[in-house]
């Protein structure tokens, strides 16, 4: 591919002659900056005295590969908006609540929380939170999470509750993470 090939991909003047995207500023919950393309959020990657870097914000979980470059008047002149997912405008949180939320001790003396028969173990605790991650994730690197408060009841304050397994009530037995690796491989052929 020529190098006055790759320019005409990133312009997007010449890409867009007919539509244009809808693009704005916003903050995110956080209290940084965000460009918003089409519904497509992105965060600010690198700053030059001329320019700003951008990337989408599910870069690092869906290692999704669209970037935008703004000039310093905030207009934006290089555009790759091509997206392996589907528009997310804020967090996932808990809109009604989990059905069934319970907290257990392990058998090495863990605690654990179960929201709707998924187990999780604690990441780390701060001052007023602590955060979860489930039982599954460095074996089956399952990205579901959760956040509770840190007093007596324990509230939950967000959740990501979408797994890429079924529920497991049982240690895993000699054997069974090799078998559920090769029926994944299996599936995706």
């Amino acid at each position: 591919m020529a190098a006055d090939e790759r320019s005409n991909k990133w312009d997007v003047k010449k890409r867009m002659k007919n539509s244009y995207p809808e693009i704005k500023y916003v903050m995110s919950e956080r209290g940084t900056p965000q460009l918003t393309i089409d519904g497509f959020r992105f965060t600010r990657k690198r700053r030059s005295k001329t320019t700003i870097q951008w990337v989408c914000i599910q870069n690092k979980c869906f290692k999704c590969t669209a970037r935008a470059t703004t000039n310093s008047k905030g207009m934006v002149e290089q555009l790759s908006n091509n997206h392996n997912h589907t528009p997310q405008l804020r967090r996932h949180y808990l809109q009604s609540g989990p059905s069934v939320v319970h907290y257990h001790v392990s058998k090495r003396g863990s605690f654990q929380l179960e929201i709707d028969g998924y187990r999780f173990t604690r990441m780390k605790i701060l001052q007023s939170t602590i955060h979860w991650i489930c039982l599954q994730t460095k074996a089956l690197h399952c990205k579901a999470r959760a956040v509770t408060n840190n007093d007596p009841e324990g509230t939950i304050r967000r959740c990501y509750n979408f797994h890429n397994h079924p529920p497991t009530m049982r240690r895993r037995q000699h054997g069974d993470l090799q078998r559920i690796r090769e029926d994944r491989m299996n599936d995706r052929r």
